[in-house]
């Protein structure tokens, strides 16, 4: 269920970089005079705020998953040793 929302978690990130491409597009049609910075600096002001909050808020939603122990974080935590993926798939199914 973490992996699924992490591809989640990612498609969102993109969202918003598409969100912040579109803006800065929608000022470059408007605005064709405008120095280029001064633009991007406007788009980003309109929409950086929305969007930082929302990815927060799904960055914090992934805390619990990050902070589990025992069998639950063992799976998805670092292995002291080099494994090959079976071992680790068999750790995880137990």
């Amino acid at each position: 269920m973490s992996l699924g929302g992490i591809a989640i978690a990612i498609g969102a990130m993109i969202d918003a970089a598409i969100v912040m491409l579109e803006n800065l597009h929608k000022h470059v049609e408007h605005e064709p005079e405008r120095p280029h910075w001064e633009r991007v600096f406007a788009a980003a002001r309109e929409v950086g705020p929305a969007l930082f909050m929302s990815l927060l808020i799904i960055t914090l939603s992934f805390l619990p998953v990050f902070t589990l122990e025992d069998q639950e974080g063992g799976c998805s935590g670092r292995s002291r040793s080099p494994r090959p993926s079976r071992w680790r798939a068999r750790r995880c199914s137990r």
